[in-house]
């Protein structure tokens, strides 16, 4: 390895031994050589520091950070950074692995176009079934006036209502070091969700040169723990969410107003909001009633759910803890996932045997919608009884502040 690394390569790790050494050996086995690999050990408790000591002993490249102190993701990513030499750096997720050429195939884009940053597409891994993510923008290069004609306008929400131009995941993507560095150190380590929207939406107006990549080695393992989700206090997950929209917003407020940060962050308040803590209804809650959509969430109708992501399951759940109307069925393309993490779904061919009502579309992201409601038609259901969330930005956000969850320092833009 020369003086200087080509790329450091960042991976915090916090009790994850049983997918440690996947990713570590991923890493050390890249065909690009001239690589710097730090290994933050955030105090695990279980034996990933054993691992890392395996990986250091068999390569000079391998650094070990080890910390006394669990202070989670972002604090872990500062220390990687301050400690880093490369010209570039990547994280990495300790959970996630690389293809073998990944990083080669990365650096040779920065080595053609001469950018500060790449953003390549991933692979979503979910026991085995393998879904190419990609960005929403058309990939190739974009110089700084590209970047903020075409790129910023759309970054945070590109669509009707929501969806992210750009994916939200720090990870994967590679940054010249000197600008992450910069940004990374303006993270508060209290922000724990949305770490790596934090990052990347506050340093992508920065940059001066990008490439958008279709290019998709890098693993993300849903792990099934992580699929099935469950708010227990609706008042640290507003708090949780302020942290992060407070950042966002101080870093993004100054702006020229071409690029729409106020109506993209807005959008993105509500999607994760109604993602996270949007899906509460009760007998006396006639508003959240009207934002899920008039007659079909009334006392004895018989509803049938589609889709079981974040949104489908925190619906169910508190449409079986309030008894608001009766569930009578619950179906997602992706059932044979749901159904092994343990969540009573059934294919959508199924829907034909239920009995119901109404079926709600439980999705945010209006293209994933009509692609439902094409499904729903296709097996002759009627569009009479098929419905989903009524996207007025007015009523989205009236209905959300009524719920009574926002800290006081939870505050939509314009507020």
């Amino acid at each position: 390895m020369s003086a200087v690394a080509d790329i450091s390569i960042i991976v915090p790790i916090y009790n994850v031994d049983p997918y440690l050494y996947q990713c570590v050996n991923s890493i050390v086995n890249q065909s690009m050589k001239n690589i710097e690999i730090i290994l933050v050990n955030d105090a695990s408790t279980d034996h990933s520091l054993h691992i890392c000591e395996y990986f250091r002993k068999n390569d000079n490249r391998v650094i070990i950070i080890n910390k006394k102190k669990n202070e989670g993701l972002v604090s872990a990513r500062k220390i990687g950074i301050h400690h880093a030499s490369g010209n570039y750096v990547m994280y990495v997720d300790a959970d996630d692995w690389i293809s073998i050429d990944y990083l080669e195939k990365i650096y040779n884009l920065v080595i053609n176009y001469n950018v500060e940053a790449i953003f390549p597409s991933h692979i979503r891994e979910f026991l085995g079934n393998e879904k190419i993510i990609k960005n929403k923008i058309k990939s190739g290069f974009y110089n700084k006036r590209k970047i903020q004609t075409q790129v910023l306008p759309k970054m945070l929400s590109y669509g009707k209502f929501f969806s992210h131009g750009i994916t939200s995941y720090s990870w994967g993507k590679l940054f010249l070091r000197t600008k992450l560095l910069e940004f990374q150190s303006l993270i508060p380590d209290d922000i724990i969700m949305g770490e790596d929207a934090a990052l990347t939406f506050s340093i992508l107006p920065q940059l001066k040169s990008i490439y958008i990549s279709d290019i998709a080695g890098y693993y993300y393992r849903q792990r099934p723990g992580s699929i099935v989700k469950e708010v227990i206090d609706y008042k640290i997950e507003a708090n949780r969410l302020s942290s992060l929209f407070q950042f966002l917003r101080g870093n993004l407020f100054e702006y020229p107003l071409e690029y729409n940060f106020e109506e993209q962050l807005t959008n993105y308040v509500y999607a994760l909001t109604l993602m996270r803590i949007g899906s509460q209804i009760s007998s006396d809650n006639n508003s959240m009633s009207e934002l899920l959509h008039h007659q079909a969430f009334k006392k004895n109708v018989k509803l049938c759910l589609y889709s079981s992501g974040s949104f489908g399951q925190n619906i169910f759940k508190n449409l079986i803890k309030s008894n608001f109307c009766e569930v009578v069925g619950w179906v997602d393309e992706d059932y044979k996932e749901s159904q092994m993490c343990g969540l009573d779904v059934s294919s959508v061919d199924e829907i034909l045997n239920i009995e119901f009502d109404y079926v709600f579309i439980a999705a945010i992201d209006p293209d994933v919608i009509n692609n439902s409601v094409n499904k729903l038609v296709s097996l002759d259901i009627s569009k009479d009884k098929i419905t989903y969330i009524n996207f007025d930005n007015e009523l989205i956000k009236q209905n959300i502040n009524n719920m009574g969850f926002c800290s006081d320092s939870f505050r939509f833009i314009g507020d």
